[in-house]
């Protein structure tokens, strides 16, 4: 299931006000892990990792695409989860 920025970000809020896991989760209705996930994203990127992506049935143009990466810091996310060096 896609989930939209807004319902991501104020579900990571609710955790870091002091909400363990299981209670976050069961308020929102969705699995442990993958709020887990968001966390992990959010601990290592910051508000960028919660934003919205585009769906993976856009087709998107080269310039388009350039724009969501630079708008995103996507090249910034990917080359940390690669351990490659932003250019």
């Amino acid at each position: 299931m896609a989930y939209d920025n807004k319902f991501k970000k104020r579900t990571v809020e609710y955790h870091l006000e002091g909400n363990n896991t299981r209670k976050t989760a069961k308020a929102f209705d969705i699995s442990p892990s993958t709020l887990n996930m968001w966390l992990k994203e959010y601990r290592e990127y910051g508000d960028s990792a919660v934003k919205p992506k585009p769906a993976n049935n856009t087709m998107l143009t080269e310039g388009a695409l350039l724009t969501y990466f630079e708008e995103n810091d996507i090249s910034k996310i990917y080359c940390n989860r690669h351990e490659r060096r932003v250019l």
